[in-house]
């Protein structure tokens, strides 16, 4: 009876010390090994010592050079000169064996797939500031020398140098890079955690706010409008202005503005005038489609100097584009021009034609004046100021009476002239007037008929 007893004893014992037998020798077993499935890095460690996983990943991950990204560009630094070194033993070691029941049955229900670890780094900080300090770039952006703000002339424009905007912090920079390599990483990228704004110095503040003026000065449109053509003041016209010193840097005034050369202002109105007036400065296409250039007369328009000068200065500095309509000395906005309704007198072929809106609508043999006495009539564009009947001319030495007189510039005038039998040709070059446009009866009422005060008369050889 004691048998059957101690023999269902010793069954039952053995079965209750059964599961720790087995726990034991899966713990010895997972001692220095990993459990089914367990992936470090992308290794498959199952079946592995600690030893030679920890050398496959040491063959696996370590670097040479460490890539730093700056602003100014990149750097690298040897990981010989920093005595970097890195061992994964102790983390690898972290994930074998068996630390209780409960870890036992989690790893052989879920085994480790997807764990990434970092392996032990050591490295000298002294000489990886000292690598640091030998890199031109990191010297560069810790040079106080160049911390600094300034305005360059180049290229016809001006640019702003700013060494405050954007400067590496030294100690960020370094914390950053040990951490990279603590974490064993092989890049890092400081530029958008290791700079920092400078603040402003009073000098830094002044060189930006010049700065400012130039650039409301120069980046905007200055356009003055002539009738129907713009003209555009240029940034090269604008930056000549300027008072500037031998750096062509500009030169302030007391109160820190810019200054402008009162001389160059008015040249440049004088040149507007020459480009703009009509005055005296006349293009014109005669009836031959030849194109002549008439520099005389009393007909045209001339900008107001004085007050394009005025609103120049005023102007200059404004924020946005100017537009600025050209006024004339008569008060206009338009200018005086030929435009298609005219009286052209060609004295070379004693030839005399009105065109209206384009048209010709009368044409005339004339006589002009006297070539051999001098009393040429002279080359010029004026104008039909006054139109008069049955006028007795008076000059030195004679009175005549004409029908139909026009003045056109001072004594100058177009008349009939009732006691010539011929007009055209060579009668001018002898036998003149006395400096007027002479023309038959007949033709001379016709064109005083049509043509209306103020119309343009050019009179060209």
């Amino acid at each position: 009876m004691k048998k059957p007893l101690l023999f269902f004893s010793g069954i039952f014992g053995l079965l209750i010390l059964l599961p720790g037998l087995i726990y034991l020798g899966l713990v010895i077993y997972y001692e220095n090994s990993f459990p089914v499935g367990t992936w470090l890095n992308q290794v498959y460690c199952t079946g592995k010592t600690v030893e030679e996983v920890s050398q496959e990943l040491n063959g696996l991950y370590g670097f040479d050079t460490l890539q730093i990204e700056l602003d100014s560009g990149k750097i690298y630094i040897s990981m010989e000169a920093i005595d970097f070194s890195y061992d994964f033993y102790p983390a690898v070691k972290e994930y074998s064996g068996i630390k209780n029941p409960i870890d036992l049955f989690e790893k052989l229900k879920n085994p480790n797939k997807d764990l990434w670890i970092t392996p032990e780094v050591s490295y000298s900080t002294k000489k990886l500031i000292q690598c640091l300090k030998n890199e031109k770039l990191w010297k560069q952006s810790q040079d106080t020398s160049t911390q600094t703000v300034t305005i360059r002339y180049r290229a016809g424009n001006y640019e702003l140098l700013d060494g405050r905007s954007k400067v590496l912090n030294a100690e960020t920079a370094l914390t950053t890079i040990e951490n990279a390599i603590e974490n064993f990483q092989s890049e890092v990228d400081l530029r958008e955690t290791a700079y920092e704004s400078l603040e402003d110095t009073k000098e830094t503040s002044l060189v930006r706010d010049t700065y400012s003026q130039l650039r409301r000065l120069l980046d905007k449109e200055i356009v003055f409008q002539n009738y129907q053509e713009e003209l555009i003041l240029k940034k090269s016209q604008v930056i000549e202005f300027l008072v500037v010193d031998e750096a062509y840097l500009p030169v302030l005034d007391e109160n820190h503005r810019l200054q402008f050369q009162e001389k160059k202002l008015e040249e440049y109105i004088k040149e507007l005038a020459k480009a703009t007036d009509t005055y005296c400065n006349h293009t014109f296409t005669n009836h031959n489609g030849n194109e002549i250039t008439i520099t005389k007369g009393n007909y045209g328009s001339k900008i107001n100097q004085e007050e394009e000068l005025g609103f120049l200065k005023n102007h200059l500095m404004d924020e946005k584009d100017v537009h600025r309509e050209l006024l004339f000395e008569d008060g206009e906005k338009e200018p005086q021009v030929i435009g298609n309704t005219y009286i052209e007198v060609d004295m070379g072929e004693q030839k005399l034609f009105y065109f209206e809106k384009g048209n010709c609508l009368l044409e005339s043999d004339v006589v002009t004046g006297n070539a051999a006495k001098k009393y040429n009539t002279p080359q010029m564009v004026c104008f039909v100021n006054n139109k008069q009947k049955n006028r007795t001319l008076r000059g030195e030495g004679y009175a005549s009476f004409v029908n139909f007189w026009m003045p056109i510039k001072g004594n100058y005038g177009i008349h009939d002239a009732t006691w010539r039998g011929k007009f055209g040709g060579s009668i001018y070059k002898t036998a003149g007037s006395h400096g007027c446009v002479n023309m038959p009866y007949a033709k001379m009422k016709e064109l005083f008929d049509m043509v209306e005060i103020g119309t343009p008369v050019v009179l060209y050889y």
